[in-house]
């Protein structure tokens, strides 16, 4: 038996709870320098918001002698732009589809919404490309900003007239704003959202 404290490599997440190495891929050789390449997701990583996803690209040539590294060195960073596209979620080496020598790897984003709900998206990553940039990110269709105060929040809510949960309530939520509504069962958390 091999514990896992004696491997070669060990490649340490970024973010709490992006799930780094979920889905870890060959990518082929990449840079044609005879070795394959590593891919490694974090398909929760929250950049643009919640499970945006990034995937990891490391060079063979660049591993080093050191056991630990962060993915936060990677020679290649992928991000999605949005939330809740899972980037990394699938990764696949794809051979040299453009004939140029170079392998190339596919990316999935199972989730994507654009331009339609959960459709999901694959993307084709030529090895040619990577040798001009560092860092690569998928533009989806834009969105209106919110304006400020996204929703406005006044008055009282209950079970009736007669059964006030909460009074004078008065808040604003903008645009980017994040919410979190705490109570034990039955306190009217969920009366108070509708």
């Amino acid at each position: 038996n091999l514990s896992l404290s004696e491997s070669d490599y060990y490649f340490g997440g970024v973010e709490l709870g992006e799930k780094s190495g979920f889905t870890v891929s060959g990518a082929g050789d990449v840079d044609g320098d005879g070795r394959d390449d590593i891919l490694f997701a974090a398909d929760h990583n929250h950049f643009w918001g919640y499970a945006t996803g990034k995937v990891f690209l490391i060079l063979a040539e660049n591993l080093g002698k050191d056991r630990w590294r962060s993915l936060s060195t990677a020679d290649y960073i992928f991000t999605a732009e949005t939330s809740e596209d899972l980037l990394g979620h699938g990764m696949s080496p794809a051979g040299d589809i453009d004939g140029d020598g170079l392998d190339d790897f596919w990316l999935s984003a199972y989730i994507d919404n654009k331009p339609h709900f959960e459709n999901g998206s694959a993307y084709l990553i030529y090895g040619s490309d990577l040798q001009e940039e560092q860092s690569v990110s998928f533009k989806f269709f834009e969105t209106m900003p919110l304006g400020y105060p996204a929703i406005t929040i006044e008055g009282e809510c209950g079970y009736g007239k007669n059964n006030i949960i909460l009074k004078d309530v008065k808040f604003k939520i903008g645009g980017g704003d994040r919410v979190g509504i705490i109570g034990s069962n039955g306190s009217g958390k969920t009366t108070f959202l509708k």
